[in-house]
This record gives structure tokens, C-alpha cells and sequence, in this order.
């Protein structure tokens, strides 16, 4: 049975079926919250390559242009598609040399002018690693190979390892990770932990260990649909105006209407449905842990599962009525 976490949830309860309609795609208002498409296939990934599809990027600079990374056991590289996932470049990245990369984003490169990927090495099942890394390279039209990076930004939590496989850098530079729980390989999932580095202390690593703050948690399991792997983050991403962000899972997708780069995340049970957040029911792919925002009116999933059949999802945003 799904727990209540709101007083202000009957408002949600008495505008979902007008929240069903279909429209034409187009992105939220200012503190409205998007009803979504049912998923489509829009490609296909090249599973010879990229077997363990662990994170997806969009490129605003070039457009009609992704970027992804496999899972741990890979080398220090990236692979370069078109927005269906056709013509696939390997891209190796000098002197990187990753335990377990988990995640890609992109975001302002801070030092420098224009874009950069932040290639994330911070996947840690056991929670043994002392200190985790982001590597940076800025994004080119061609890229050499290996490609140079800018640095790699060394992090960890104020509170212990975790496990975390979810990134995302927010339009303003903050760097965000939302570990899967403290829990999360145990039966009843606890909540996630939202993280924060503030660009303005990134931006000159220097070869320190940055130590990151806590924002907040994020209790999925209470506002889900109850299942455990409905409650473990594997992949997140934030909108193109900072204002909204989405969390996948294994079976569904979150989306919130919190700016992180503001305060302290609000508490979960103070989240109104419909209004602060939506649950969004996916097609579920085996695996599923990349997911990045098409623009501001549709987000792109794909999966790790790879086996010869790695499709990328698409769902758009219908606007409220």
C-alpha cells in the first residue's frame, strides 16, 4: 500500500486524470509539473561497443549528438552516437585509468570557455573507496583520440562512503551525486543521499580532495510504487533551466521541481504529488542506468543489459491542462 507523504496530495489525486490527456510536446511552466508520453523506441545502441550502457549525455552544442560510457571494467574512454545510436566513435581519454565509472554529464567547463563531459568514477559497491573521481574533458566537434582532459576533480562524502551511480552538473556549475541508499544491496531500501560540490570549489582542485555537502535525502520507496528497485537511483539528470531534475530506477522515473543549487533539499514527505514531483511508469529495460533530458520537453533511457539488443527510449512531455 503507498504511503502518504503529503497533506496537500489530494490536489494531486483530483488532477490526475486531466493530467493524462495527450498534447503536443512542450515544456513545463514555471512550477507546473509535465505529464508524460508512454515510451518509444528511437534507437538502437551498437552492443558490440557499448555493452554496459552506465550513462547518457545530450549535447546542446551539437546538436543531434549523445555521448556514453560503459560500466566498470571498461577502459578510460567514451563513445560518441547520433541521437538514434548510429555511427558510434571511441573516444579514450589520456591518463585515465577508472575503477568503476558509473555516470556521464555535461556542464560549464568553469576554467574555460564552453562545455565539458564529466566522466564519473564513482561507483562503489563495497563503500570501501576513501575518494572518488570526475574527470573532465572538454567537449570538441572532432575530438582527438586519446582525447586530453582538462583535470580529474577528486571528491568524497562527509559522511562515509556510499554507493552512488547517478551525476549531473547543474547550469550553474554545482556538481551533484545521489547515492542508491545506505542500504541498498538489503531488503527494505533506505533513503537516497543527496550530495552537492559548489563549482566555485571544483573549479580550482588543485589536487585536493574535495569533501562535499550534504543537501538532503530523497525517499523513493515512500512516494514510489513500493517495489525495491523502484527505489534505488541508477542514473539522474538535471534540466536545461536548472529548475528540474529527473531520477531513473531499475522499473520507473521521478522527475522534482527543486533547483539544487539553491538551499537544503525539502524533506520527501513535504513534496506534493503532481505539483513537486511525478512518478513517471516507463517500459522497463533490463538494467536501465542512463537517462538525460532531450531538451526541456522529453528525456532519452537506455540500458546496460546490452546482449545484442540495447534499445534507447524516448518519452515526451505533454503540458498541463
Amino acid at each position: 500500500m503507498r504511503r502518504a507523504v503529503s497533506r496537500r496530495a489530494a490536489r494531486w489525486v483530483l488532477a490526475s486524470g486531466a493530467l493524462m490527456l495527450s498534447a503536443p510536446a512542450a515544456p513545463p511552466a514555471s512550477g507546473q509539473a509535465c505529464a508524460w508520453d508512454a515510451p518509444v523506441r528511437s534507437g538502437q545502441l551498437d552492443a558490440a561497443l557499448i555493452d554496459e550502457a552506465s550513462g547518457l549525455a545530450v549535447s546542446s552544442r551539437f546538436p543531434g549528438r549523445l555521448y556514453h560510457v560503459n560500466d566498470s571494467g571498461d577502459s578510460g574512454r567514451f563513445f560518441v552516437t547520433d541521437t538514434r545510436g548510429a555511427g558510434t566513435r571511441v573516444v579514450d581519454v589520456a591518463g585515465f585509468d577508472p575503477l568503476d565509472v558509473e555516470d556521464l554529464t555535461l556542464g560549464p567547463c568553469g576554467s574555460v570557455d564552453g562545455s565539458c563531459l564529466f566522466i564519473a568514477d564513482i561507483g562503489d559497491n563495497a563503500r570501501v573507496r576513501d575518494a572518488l573521481q570526475v574527470v573532465r574533458v572538454p567537449e570538441r566537434e572532432r575530438f582527438d583520440t586519446p582525447a586530453q582532459p582538462l583535470d580529474a576533480i577528486r571528491i568524497r562524502y562527509p559522511d562515509g562512503a556510499r554507493d552512488a551511480e547517478s551525476i549531473a552538473v547543474h547550469p550553474g556549475g554545482d556538481l551533484i551525486v545521489i547515492s542508491k541508499g545506505a542500504r541498498s544491496l538489503l531488503p527494505g531500501a533506505s533513503p537516497s543521499t543527496i550530495y552537492r560540490l559548489r563549482r566555485d570549489d571544483w573549479i580550482r582542485p588543485a589536487g585536493r580532495v574535495h569533501v562535499m555537502e550534504r543537501v538532503g535525502d530523497l525517499d523513493l520507496a515512500a512516494i514510489g510504487g513500493g517495489a525495491l528497485s523502484g527505489s534505488l537511483p541508477t542514473a539522474f539528470d538535471i534540466s536545461p533551466d536548472g529548475r528540474r531534475f529527473i531520477v531513473l530506477t531499475y522499473v520507473n522515473a521521478f522527475e522534482f521541481h527543486v533547483d539544487l543549487s539553491g538551499g537544503a533539499m525539502p524533506a520527501t514527505a513535504d513534496l506534493a504529488p503532481g505539483v513537486d514531483f511525478r512518478e513517471i511508469r516507463l517500459s522497463p529495460l533490463r538494467q536501465q542506468e542512463s537517462v538525460a533530458y532531450l531538451g526541456p520537453a522529453a528525456f532519452l533511457y537506455d540500458t546496460e543489459a546490452g546482449g545484442g539488443e540495447a534499445p534507447i527510449m524516448r518519452v515526451r512531455c505533454v503540458a498541463p491542462r
